[in-house]
């Protein structure tokens, strides 16, 4: 493969890709998360989270069967939050949340499928696999979110606490990931626990599977 292949590979229209585009937005949500919650209102970073995620459903042709999929999921989170922004309410919260978990769902499988349907080792597979990486992080944490709302007391963590407590439950979902285990937010619970399993399990699964994935389709446009 001459470097004019390579290039081609990693061509300068991927800029213009849906994909990049939504990992510069995670990527500027995970460094600005802090000094947007500094102002005191962590509904800028929820509102912020829920138009990336909506932008992830979009970005995969599903076809018009599916449509009416996609529409039912965003009328249901808008819904969702807009009960929570102004009847702040455990039982808002959760249903929030539930949606929420829902629409990063939908995001992952649409990340996932652009990886698998991907023939070619370009640089869309390497946005879509960064991106269903950042996204499986904060579904980690809104997953812990949802069981100390269940279940207060489910995590101790060792450091003041926003109310909302989502910055904690990201660090502590990107953390786990990634199997550093600084021990200042711990799961006290069977249910805190087991996801914390999970998501330690899932962070070494994605090395694996994702790198395994992008080398074979490498390898196999080499040969080609």
């Amino acid at each position: 493969m001459n470097d004019e292949t390579n290039n081609h590979i990693f061509q300068t229209k991927s800029i213009y890709q849906p994909n990049f585009v939504l990992l510069i937005s995670n990527l500027i949500l995970l460094a600005m998360q802090p000094y947007i919650l500094s102002i005191g209102n962590p509904f800028w970073v929820l509102g912020i989270l829920t138009c990336l995620l909506l932008a992830g459903v979009w970005i995969n042709k599903w076809g018009k069967k599916k449509i009416i999929i996609k529409f039912i999921i965003v009328i249901l989170n808008v819904v969702c939050t807009f009960l929570y922004f102004y009847f702040d309410t455990k039982s808002f919260k959760v249903v929030y949340i539930v949606s929420i978990l829902l629409l990063m769902l939908s995001t992952l499988l649409v990340q996932f499928l652009s990886v698998l349907k991907t023939k070619k080792a370009d640089s869309s597979i390497v946005f879509s696999s960064i991106n269903f990486y950042l996204i499986s992080g904060y579904t980690g944490a809104c997953f812990a979110w949802l069981i100390e709302i269940l279940s207060p007391g489910s995590f101790i963590i060792n450091n003041p606490v926003h109310s909302h407590q989502l910055f904690d439950f990201v660090y502590f979902s990107f953390v786990t990931m990634a199997t550093l285990g600084y021990g200042d937010i711990i799961p006290s619970n069977e249910s805190g626990k087991t996801l914390a399993v999970f998501i330690s399990l899932f962070g070494q699964l994605y090395i694996t599977i994702f790198l395994s994935i992008i080398i074979s389709k490498f390898i196999k446009q080499q040969e080609e």
